[in-house]
């Protein structure tokens, strides 16, 4: 049992949970001991032994040291999802590896993280999906799109939002929800 000299905590991942003291993060062990002392604004488990943590509004990632193995240097990061980590640089985003190299450009103007092998990114008002080099697996050619879940990946074309498979087929519009259909 953690004693409770904390304004919050989290859940305990790979022996460290976050917790909050005078708006700043930090992480204890499961003695309850302060492992990482409260210097963080923004902070998440540790997953695969790093963690995503925000100082002076930039985001890197620590050890579970405390020691940062990628620096604070970017405005958005998001936690690393089958090797890759999703980050804003300028304007853009790409995807870095855990050694800070970018797999894939920061070039897109909108991106969701990798689900089932390929990630929704827009580029030029458009969205379509890259699988995890960078390579354009289905054509930037929809309004909108959202993350492939059991096969199946969410698009918006005009006023249509429907389904399609990992080949770009066509599975089923979405069902319109019942205040939706009330109106027509």
């Amino acid at each position: 049992i953690v004693p409770a000299s904390y304004d919050a905590g989290g859940d305990f991942s790979e022996g460290f949970a976050i917790v909050l003291k005078n708006n700043k993060r930090g992480y204890i062990n499961t003695t309850g001991k302060v492992a990482i002392d409260f210097q963080f604004d923004d902070a998440a488990q540790f997953k695969n032994g790093m963690a995503r943590v925000a100082k002076k509004g930039l985001y890197g990632f620590i050890n579970t040291s405390g020691v940062a193995v990628i620096p604070f240097t970017y405005p958005f990061a998001d936690d690393f999802i089958d090797g890759l980590a999703r980050v804003k640089v300028g304007d853009k985003f790409g995807f870095i590896d855990s050694n800070n190299n970018f797999i894939i450009a920061a070039q897109y103007t909108a991106a969701n993280n990798f689900s089932e092998g390929v990630a929704a990114v827009q580029l030029n008002g458009k969205w379509g999906f890259i699988d995890k080099t960078g390579k354009t697996v289905i054509p930037f050619e929809y309004d909108q799109a959202w993350m492939f879940v059991k096969g199946e990946g969410k698009v918006r074309k005009g006023d249509k939002t429907y389904f399609i498979t990992p080949k770009n087929k066509f599975i089923r519009e979405e069902e319109k929800r019942h205040e939706e259909k009330e109106r027509e």
